[in-house]
């Protein structure tokens, strides 16, 4: 979509903290009082000023059906039907809108990120009062949620510890009490992820009458005590012992009675294929299958042009200069992760083009991994550094003379999804207090000054006022002022124009490309949509996958002269997509279970016998003989086969796994909650402190930070 939002924190000064407050002295059972100060302190000094991601997008059903043909008006007309029956099913009127809350950890990277502002965007035309909002994490919690992130996904990891755990309640009590009133309004929230679920039971005590669901994204076949916390938090058992801390909080605010897992459990579960629903274990709550989607209209996948193409790549050094070919790329996109198989990838690259028989593509290909690093998940960056040792002494013997410099070949890329002008409108949020309206003020001004220096950017605004001398000291002092962010080449922004024009874009849109005020995210998902067009190969060489929406991005681009076939394991939510017009490689368990072996135990520096005993190893594995073996297949195919397979690709993302796809999903799992919530036990009559005489509810008198 063309979609605009930006996102903005304010930290308090640590001396405004309350040493006094519920939560820094409510007795704990494992974690000591200094990783609790510095838990909560952190929280506090990176909460954001408002949870709510701000979306700004043009994404309606209309276009849908206007723009290709993707939907036909009875379908919208189906879908703003069941809206119909969802308000009667919850004795609303027709007129009124129902309030739909999505609640995830991030605003950056991909999956639940990208697949939010047009979720958001589709429920508000279908007259809901959707908002997305964002939980506020830290330093210590993030290194909790990768845990639960990987221990989700692999029976042999760790167990959570009892610490883990109180940190992830603590948290959870944290991010309750800021989001209260967006709860109080609500008639559905949607939950995303592990990360979030802790306050699963909690806004079910507090709030009844309220539909929540919770969607798991990630690949399911969890360790026991992490399928034990997940499960429980979902079905509403909440353990005397281990969830103690949550059993205070809500005995502290006046919720005693009707404690029973009936009244606690969400009314829903999400995943994405059948057996993740059957890992869990879950009893008593219902499961629902849907999987997520991409938007066909968005800068991410629609169509581009070779212009733009070809300056992105001549932007990262891929190649020369605009005047070169388009060499042969094959790509992965994907998080720095052990489970996306980043060291197995390159490998599968370099070893597929030495067996291409054509001397041209061994000595012109490249290969591109393009990733950006998610705020929820910091750990990247090890891996990319030991991928990068890994490429650098990777062996030369028996590689023909045309790939001596395929190290040179290989590009790690880190994308990042910030602008100049948002990184520096992030930076003065934090350094000085602000109203909404001067926010926007500030916001609108340096967007006026997209041609100036970031020196001058801060200058101007000291000039108008509109920052303070301190602030602007600060800014200047800051040795990563002007950091890194994401910017187009002025090739870019020509063809981008050019792009937005030829495609009947808006006038608005076309507009902020030819004065050059595209956001961060923007910028990126053109970006990483050059990279994949440009690629005749795109990989996903996942060893676990909750889906892997990258791999129906790769299918769905299908542009004439750039037809590409993308190579996928059979892992998770991969294998519903690479059935049709896709190839898939079987990955037997064994092979995970090395390849996860490897990367848990990747020492800390890499020197040149543990890469070449490295190399060996994931060599010895079939399933990256096989991708080896499509590699050199597909690099090597005609236009014909390729473009035979492409279209198939496009055509079967475009029925299956489409944004208004989604929608329809997302809609059929309303309605299964209401009809579900119709089945609970009555929680009218428990009694609760937190509802007033009339009816309404009211704020508690929350201890967490007064």
């Amino acid at each position: 979509s063309e979609c605009l939002f930006f996102f903005v924190a304010m930290a308090p000064s640590v001396s405004e903290l309350k040493s006094t407050n519920w939560l820094r002295d409510v007795p704990l059972a494992a974690l000591e009082d200094k990783p609790r100060k510095d838990l909560l302190t952190a929280l506090i000094e990176t909460q954001r000023i408002n949870p709510a991601v701000e979306v700004r997008t043009n994404t309606v059903f209309s276009r849908y059906v206007k723009e290709g043909g993707i939907m036909q008006p009875e379908e919208v007309q189906e879908l703003r039907e069941a809206m119909r029956k969802l308000k009667e099913l919850r004795g609303k009127a027709e007129e009124d809108r129902l309030a739909i809350r999505l609640i995830n950890a991030t605003e950056l990277g991909g999956g639940v990120a990208e697949m939010r502002p047009d979720s958001v965007a589709l429920l508000r035309d279908l007259k809901c009062d959707a908002e997305w909002l964002v939980i506020d994490g830290c330093g210590p919690y993030y290194d909790v949620t990768v845990h639960i992130h990987e221990g989700i996904q692999n029976p042999d990891y760790s167990p959570l510890s009892q610490a883990e755990v109180e940190i992830m309640h603590l948290v959870a009590i944290h991010n309750f009490t800021r989001l209260w009133n967006f709860f109080a309004s609500a008639d559905a929230i949607w939950v995303d992820d592990p990360q979030p679920l802790g306050m699963i039971p909690l806004i079910r005590a507090f709030f009844p009458d309220v539909l929540v669901q919770w969607r798991c994204h990630v690949h399911v076949d969890p360790e026991a005590s992490i399928r034990s916390y997940i499960a429980d938090m979902v079905e509403g058992r909440l353990d005397k012992t281990r969830d103690a801390l949550m059993l205070k909080f809500l005995e502290f605010n006046g919720i005693t009675d009707g404690l029973k897992p009936a009244n606690l459990r969400a009314h829903i579960s999400i995943f994405h294929r059948d057996n993740f629903g059957a890992g869990l274990k879950l009893q008593t709550v219902p499961v629902h299958i849907m999987g997520p989607a991409i938007n066909p209209l968005s800068f991410k996948n629609m169509p581009i042009n070779k212009e733009l193409v070809k300056a992105t790549l001549a932007k990262y050094g891929i190649i020369a200069n605009l005047a070169d070919p388009i060499p042969p790329i094959v790509t992965e996109v994907s998080r720095y992760d052990p489970y996306k198989g980043p060291f197995e990838v390159v490998t599968s690259f370099i070893e597929g083009l030495k067996d291409c028989k054509d001397p041209n593509i061994r000595r012109s290909a490249r290969f591109i991994y393009a990733a950006s690093t998610p705020g929820d998940n910091p750990s990247g960056a090890r891996l990319l550094r030991l991928l990068q040792e890994y490429l650098d002494q990777y062996p030369l013997t028996g590689l023909p003379q045309e790939m001596q410099n395929i190290r040179h070949r290989v590009f790690l890329l880190v994308l990042s999804d910030t602008s100049r002008e948002e990184s520096l409108m992030a930076r003065i949020t934090k350094a000085q207090p602000m109203t909404d309206h001067q926010r926007s003020r500030i916001y609108d001004e340096i967007m006026q000054m997209v041609t100036y220096s970031t020196r001058q950017m801060i200058q101007e605004l000291l000039y108008f006022d509109m920052i303070t001398e301190s602030t602007a000291d600060t800014l200047l002092a800051q040795e990563d002022y002007n950091a890194e962010f994401i910017n187009f080449s002025e090739a870019q922004w020509d063809a981008t124009y050019k792009l937005m024009r030829d495609a009947k874009r808006t006038l608005v849109t076309q507009n902020r490309a030819k004065n050059k005020c595209y956001t961060g995210r923007e910028m990126n998902h053109l970006e990483v949509n050059a990279f994949v067009t440009a690629s005749p190969v795109r990989v996903q060489f996942s060893s676990k996958e909750g889906f892997g929406l990258t791999v129906s991005e790769a299918m769905y681009k299908c542009v004439e002269g750039s037809f590409g076939v993308t190579i996928g394991t059979k892992v998770g939510g991969i294998v519903s997509q690479v059935c049709t017009g896709a190839v898939g490689i079987e990955y037997p368990d064994d092979e995970v279970s090395a390849s996860l072996k490897m990367y848990r135990t990747l020492p800390d520096d890499l020197d040149q016998v543990t890469v070449a005993r490295m190399r060996d190893d994931i060599m010895h594995r079939s399933s990256v003989r096989k991708v080896t073996g499509e590699v050199t297949r597909w690099l090597e195919a005609s236009t014909e086969e390729k473009k035979a397979i492409n279209e198939a690709a496009r055509d079967h993302v475009l029925k299956n796994f489409a944004t208004h796809a989604n929608l329809k999903n997302i809609v059929a799992g309303l309605h299964m909650s209401a009809l579900q919530a119709g089945e609970m036990p009555s929680t009218k009559d428990v009694s609760r402190a937190i509802v007033s005489h009339a009816g309404e509810r009211s704020v508690p008198s929350f201890p967490v930070y007064n």
